[in-house]
């Protein structure tokens, strides 16, 4: 016996189907630059560049709370005149933004969710993204409790300046399961794959590289920055830094489970709690700690999406 769909069985699997945006379930973003101003789900219909020059080259200005962004697997390029001024995404004083599951390329901040020393800013979560090609620093994020964690970032650094992979502020701000290549501070200033500060911080199960030694600068794999008594350094990779893991002076806090190679000196300040760069007991396995690998982008044109970035 013959069976006809109904139109509202059509209808329900043409929507299964469809990109998030075109289900109405969160609000579309077809051009650049744009400001995000009411709060919930916005998403990317494409990928999209901006070629706006200073002072008005911010591609995604943020100026509400609680606010997602995902980028549905596509790509944020800037295509302008070179210049470190130059945000992908930009937030000042907010809490609770998500940046998740797409690439940002060229700027001279990647993301920038701050400002530096703000109370207000608070909260943040940035997931799955892929950031390279930022002249100054890739991911910028101010406030406590704010995660970073599962994301790639490339290639940091430019003409001028002091470089950044990720740099964070804030207690208990967790910097976890990222990927870090590739930072180089211009001339004789430093660079730093993670900068952290905070009480309570936890960075963990990283892995942080460079091609080679940069020089004549200075160059860092973990650098804990006051204040901060109590930070948690566990189980990164660090390779080819002058530094591995760097406590600066007037902070403190504990080190486990790191392997370092091809830093001039593997660990500066905090306290040695075990197993760094030795084979003392085996810890906890990344799977036993739900780490794994950098999870890229996820294509957003299907209800079922599968690993890879448009654009």
């Amino acid at each position: 016996m013959k069976t006809r769909a109904s139109g509202w069985t059509l209808l329900l699997l043409a929507l299964q189907t469809a990109p998030a945006w075109a289900q109405g379930s969160c609000k579309p973003i077809s051009s650049l630059p744009t400001t995000l101003d009411i709060p919930g789900v916005h998403c990317l219909t494409g990928p999209l560049s901006t070629s706006a020059a200073s002072p008005a080259s911010v591609a995604i200005e943020v100026t509400a709370d609680d606010i997602v962004l995902d980028l549905g697997g596509y790509r944020i390029q800037y295509t302008g005149p070179a210049g470190a001024t130059s945000i992908g995404i930009h937030a000042s004083n907010r809490r609770n933004i998500t940046v998740r599951n797409g690439t940002i390329r060229g700027f001279g901040f990647g993301i920038n969710l701050g400002p530096p020393g703000s109370a207000l800013s608070a909260q943040h979560v940035i997931d799955g993204m892929r950031v390279d090609s930022s002249l100054g620093v890739g991911i910028f994020v101010i406030g406590a409790g704010s995660i970073v964690r599962n994301n790639q970032v490339i290639g940091s650094g430019g003409p001028s300046g002091q470089a950044h992979g990720i740099f964070t502020s804030g207690a208990g701000v967790r910097v976890v399961n990222n990927d870090v290549v590739d930072t180089h501070g211009a001339g004789t200033f430093d660079s730093h794959a993670i900068q952290v500060s905070g009480d309570g911080v936890v960075v963990e199960g990283n892995r942080l590289s460079n091609p080679s030694l940069p020089s004549p600068g200075k160059s860092y794999g973990v650098r804990v920055t006051p204040p901060s008594a109590t930070a948690l350094i566990v189980d990164n990779r660090v390779t080819i830094f002058h530094f591995g893991v760097y406590f600066s002076p007037g902070t403190g806090g504990k080190y486990r489970d790191n392997l370092t190679s091809g830093a001039g000196t593997p660990y500066t300040g905090g306290t040695d709690a075990g197993n760094n760069n030795e084979n003392r007991g085996a810890p906890r396995s990344r799977a036993e700690r739900g780490l794994g690998g950098f999870r890229a982008p996820q294509l957003a044109s299907r209800g079922t999406p599968g690993p890879g970035s448009r654009g």
